[in-house]
């Protein structure tokens, strides 16, 4: 009856540092899945400001609630980079445009308009 036990004890430590070796890498995979999503969120920030640079039209109206992911995050344009902040961390995006620097907040707004070789927000 002892064994059994002791053999028991035994199954439920080698359980639990499988757990533990598990868990440990799992953490990591979600933490870089939000990286790896904000990183897409400021190339396509990036993108959209440089198709309206390319496009016909004039002038576009960024509205922060609609390109951020949530409250908690601005992104700005500076020396050439979309810089994409959630309050921790910024991620950068290049534009191949030429722009003067700006910034969005989430529940901010801005009209960009085409200036020369690049975009102005007016």
């Amino acid at each position: 009856m002892l064994e059994f036990t002791m053999s028991r004890v035994a199954l439920c430590i080698c359980g639990a540092v499988l757990l533990g070796a598990v868990a440990v890498p799992f953490s990591a995979i979600c933490s870089s899945d939000g990286d790896v999503r904000m990183t897409e969120t400021a190339d396509s920030i990036a993108e959209t400001i440089d198709c309206f640079y390319r496009s016909e039209a004039d002038m576009m109206t960024l509205r922060g609630w609609d390109i951020l992911p949530n409250a908690g995050c601005s992104f700005r344009v500076e020396m050439g980079f979309v810089i994409l902040c959630d309050g921790e961390k910024e991620y950068l995006s290049p534009i191949s445009c030429c722009s003067e620097d700006f910034s969005l907040p989430y529940d901010g707004t801005v009209t960009l308009k085409k200036s020369g070789p690049g975009i102005a927000p007016v």
